[in-house]
């Protein structure tokens, strides 16, 4: 059964990968809103990688508790979940406001041009 300090670091990194993925989406956005519609998809998948990646530590940890193999959450967990939460909402928001803003300007060479 792993202990406190071992779930604190899990929590820890889901908060890492959660973070990256999140600030990843808003630099997309910001390259939206410049018209760079390109690197904006291009941040999109990079932060993809981050939330996947904290997605799947998530599940280990769900799935331990699941079994009896952790009896209790801790407050960085329920951290992680917020974190993680948060960042998921980010990436689905503003995939849409990036395609919005793909679906009002036409494009050349996967630049917006407004």
């Amino acid at each position: 059964m792993p202990d406190k300090e071992d779930l604190t670091d899990t929590a820890m990194l889901i908060v890492a990968n959660a973070g990256a993925g999140r600030s990843l989406a808003y630099e997309a956005l910001a390259c939206a809103k410049k018209g760079d519609l390109a690197a904006a998809d291009a941040k999109l998948a990079e932060s993809d990688s981050y939330i996947h990646e904290a997605q799947g530590t998530h599940l280990k940890i769900l799935q331990m508790a699941a079994t009896g193999e952790i009896e209790n959450e801790t407050v960085f967990m329920a951290h992680a979940d917020d974190h993680l939460m948060c960042a998921v909402l980010a990436n689905e928001l503003i995939k849409e406001f990036v395609e919005l803003y793909r679906s009002k300007t036409a494009t050349k060479d996967g630049r917006a041009v407004m």
